[in-house]
């Protein structure tokens, strides 16, 4: 069984997803902001979420994992699904990972803080992250209008890594509305049943990316 803590958040929503898509057992502990819980702490989560516990490993000891991108590697690697067997989807599926997790997220992240969550916000420097944010997912959208999925032809980690978040952007950043292939794609993988599921495990409450993972 595996053991997840979870409260609304893109992270969080990106490791239940990946649970239901994999089909792996799991029951998810629904943590409020400021939670002292012990087993929640015990995880290194710092008091953030996502924070899994597997008690079912080779070797019978638990394992405590943080960083929801780390989990769909684990997930991956044990339910021996999500990754793409030919080497070249692979690589590509591993590039648009990091692409997604160090290229795109960080800077919406910026936007949402400077923007939305900063008293007095520096009107320059927010639009500058939110043209980075936009010219980023120009390009994944350029990418996207010659694949159906991120890694090319199947449904990886990649798509499960970069959905959450799309999601949000289009809610919080109308510009990204005119980036037709991002939006269909957004609509492919939000059809599906398990990504519905994956969603809702997160517990009521609108996601707010880093916002709502914070302790």
């Amino acid at each position: 069984m595996i053991e997840i803590f979870v409260r609304p958040s893109t992270a969080t929503q990106r490791a239940t997803v990946m649970l239901e898509e994999t089909g792996l057992e799991y029951r998810a502990i629904h943590v409020p902001l400021g939670s002292k819980d012990e087993a929640f702490w015990a995880t290194g989560s710092r008091g953030r979420t996502p924070a899994l516990v597997d008690h079912d490993t080779t070797d019978g000891r638990p394992l405590a994992l943080t960083q929801s991108n780390a989990m769909l590697f684990y997930l991956a690697e044990k339910s021996g699904k999500l990754i793409p067997a030919d080497p070249r989807a692979r690589a590509r599926c591993y590039e648009w990972m990091m692409m997604l997790a160090t290229d795109i997220y960080p800077v919406f992240a910026a936007v949402y803080w400077m923007s939305w969550k900063t008293p007095e916000p520096d009107i320059e420097e927010a639009a500058w992250f939110e043209d980075r944010t936009i010219a980023e997912y120009e390009a994944f959208d350029r990418h996207l209008g010659q694949n159906e999925y991120v890694a090319g032809g199947e449904f990886s980690i990649a798509d499960i890594a970069g959905y959450p978040p799309a999601v949000l952007g289009l809610v919080d950043l109308p510009a990204l509305r005119r980036f037709h292939n991002l939006r269909a794609w957004v609509d492919r993988i939000g059809a599906r049943p398990k990504v519905k599921a994956g969603m809702a495990a997160t517990g009521e409450g609108r996601p707010a990316g880093l916002i709502a993972s914070r302790s």
